[in-house]
């Protein structure tokens, strides 16, 4: 075959194949707008399909994982104090499952709390002017708000407090870093729980001679606000809330 020839016929199936998309293109924009041409099961920025949001009623609280508590009722205005972004609808089974591996999970309001659950609160670990910042607007805005994390995989666990703007409690301890963030008085529910005492069996010359664990985290911010073991409590109304990223 001459080769000219073949350069021709190639051109002709490209011309052909760029035709037959474009033409298959403007029949979905017809038929479902610009959002048709969006893969339905994938959410902008690669993320995966959209969460349940039928309302369900609430699951046992996850560990290894961050959570916000703030006195409101209502998840959305918590969100929007936030900045949540991609923030779409989701239930307590959807919401936790995904928040728990990424994003922020806000619930529906329980006993007067909306709390905001997940791995990217749990990040504030990492980034503490910004979890400082997070804190006071919402406690700029809703009068109090706390935060807690509890990761016995890597042995991270702190709390923070705010109220009417103002940070007036941090602390963060870390298994490489050891006690890594001290803000503010021992607030008296730490006192009452034994924080900070030392431990007589240690013979280390730290200054501190005690550490943090799921069990105290759990009891300080019940004690606070909102006790984690009592999420799933028989009688709970169902709902749902949102899912997004901090």
């Amino acid at each position: 075959m001459h080769p000219g020839l073949l350069v021709t016929i190639v051109l002709l199936v490209a011309l052909v194949w760029w035709g037959l998309r474009g033409w298959d293109r403007l029949v979905r924009i017809h038929r479902g707008g610009a959002d048709a041409l969006v893969d339905p099961a994938v959410r902008p920025g690669g993320a995966a399909a959209r969460p349940a949001a039928a309302p369900d009623r609430p699951t046992a609280f996850p560990r290894d994982v961050g959570w916000m508590v703030v006195p409101a009722g209502d998840s959305a205005a918590v969100a929007r104090a936030l900045a949540l972004r991609t923030a779409l609808p989701a239930n307590w089974a959807s919401g936790l499952a995904d928040a728990v591996l990424r994003g922020a999970f806000a619930t529906p309001a329980l006993d007067g709390h909306v709390l905001v659950i997940g791995r990217d609160v749990a990040a504030l670990a990492d980034d503490l002017p910004r979890l400082e910042a997070l804190l006071t607007a919402l406690a700029a805005t809703f009068g109090r708000a706390q935060w807690f994390v509890s990761d016995e995989a890597l042995d991270v666990h702190g709390w923070a407090f705010a109220a009417r703007g103002r940070l007036e409690r941090g602390y963060l301890y870390s298994e490489h870093g050891g006690h890594v963030w001290w803000h503010g008085d021992v607030s008296d529910e730490e006192r009452a729980l034994g924080c900070f005492v030392d431990d007589p069996r240690d013979s280390s010359d730290d200054d501190v001679k005690w550490w943090p664990d799921r069990a105290v985290v759990w009891q300080l911010a019940a004690r606070r606000s909102f006790d984690p073991a009592r999420l799933a409590v028989a009688g709970r109304a169902v709902g749902s809330g949102l899912l997004g990223r901090l």
